[in-house]
C-alpha cells in the first residue's frame, strides 16, 4: 500500500479499524519484550555507510535467524525468507570492518550509558 496506484486499487479491500488494533498489538509487543538504544552518528554519509554494513552483517550472520513461524519465511521476496529481515535494502552487501564493527559497540555503550539502558 506504499505506492498511489495500490492504495486507490486495494483501499476498498483494506479494513482499517483492524489494521490500527494490529498495529497497537504489535507495537505493545514490541515495547513490552525488546529494548532499543540510539546513537548518534553526525555525518549523513558516515551513518548511512554504518546503516547498510550494519544490515548486511546482521544479512549474512550464519548464527542469526528467525523463528521457524516467522512470517517473513512466508514472504515472496526471496531475500527476506533468505535473510530474517523484513527488508530488502543493504542485504549481503559489504559488512562492518573489525574496526567498524568496534566503533558501533562504542558508540552503543556510550548511548547506553547516558541513557540509561545499560545493564
Amino acid at each position: 500500500m506504499t505506492t498511489r496506484k495500490a492504495k486507490e486499487e486495494y483501499s476498498a479491500l483494506i479494513d482499517f479499524e483492524k489494521q490500527r488494533e494490529i498495529e497497537k498489538r504489535v507495537s505493545q509487543y514490541i515495547q513490552a519484550n525488546f529494548s532499543f538504544v540510539v546513537f548518534e552518528v553526525e555525518a549523513q554519509e558516515k551513518r548511512l555507510e554504518l546503516e547498510s554494513k550494519i544490515i548486511s552483517t546482521i544479512s549474512m550472520c550464519e548464527e542469526c535467524c528467525p523463528s521457524s513461524d516467522w512470517l517473513g519465511l512466508f514472504s515472496p521476496k526471496e531475500k527476506i525468507s533468505k535473510s530474517g529481515l523484513w527488508l530488502i535494502n543493504g542485504l549481503f552487501k559489504e559488512p562492518l570492518s573489525d574496526e567498524e564493527m568496534q566503533q558501533v559497540k562504542n558508540l552503543v555503550t556510550q548511548a547506553a550509558g547516558i541513557n540509561g539502558f545499560l545493564e
